[in-house]
């Protein structure tokens, strides 16, 4: 019983984490948006991080931004599966959320590379966005957890 509960905290840290995460993602992302844009003020939550994005040139701004996405990207979905894991124990359904996001990183590349080949980018990057907008929130935690918990309740309930 003591892993049990010892499973579920290191979820709920992993969920703190996720939304964590997702703030200073959102938060770092504006305030190198408004500064690549030559906005006079921007949008982001605290101001944490404006010093040092300053003094970076707009060239290296632009690097920072597709870094940042980059790392978050990563990071959100080894979270959100660690965390699962962690709940419920259960490689079939740590199999499954890898492979749903091996799915979604290779249709964004795959996106993103004919955009770029046929020199269409900027007319998908909404489209883009919106894919990594799902990827990078705690939407698939929450969806994934509650479509696993669902799984877990029929195979424990006693059949009829």
């Amino acid at each position: 019983m003591k892993i049990l509960y010892l499973n579920r905290f290191y979820t709920a840290l992993g969920f703190i984490a996720l939304l964590l995460c997702t703030y200073f993602r959102e938060n770092i992302l504006l305030e190198i948006n408004a500064l690549i844009a030559g906005d006079l003020y921007d949008r982001s939550y605290s101001y944490w991080f404006v010093t040092f994005f300053k003094s970076i040139s707009v060239e290296r701004l632009v690097y920072w931004k597709w870094g940042v996405t980059l790392f978050f990207t990563i990071l959100i979905p080894v979270i959100t599966i660690v965390s699962l894991y962690s709940w419920f124990q259960n490689k079939a359904y740590r199999k499954i959320l890898v492979i749903i996001y091996l799915i979604c990183f290779c249709l964004l590349v795959l996106i993103a590379g004919i955009g770029l080949l046929f020199n269409c980018f900027d007319s998908i990057y909404f489209f883009l966005r919106k894919i990594i907008g799902i990827v990078q929130s705690p939407v698939p935690f929450f969806l994934f957890f509650l479509v696993f918990y669902q799984f877990e309740k029929k195979e424990n309930q006693p059949y009829l």
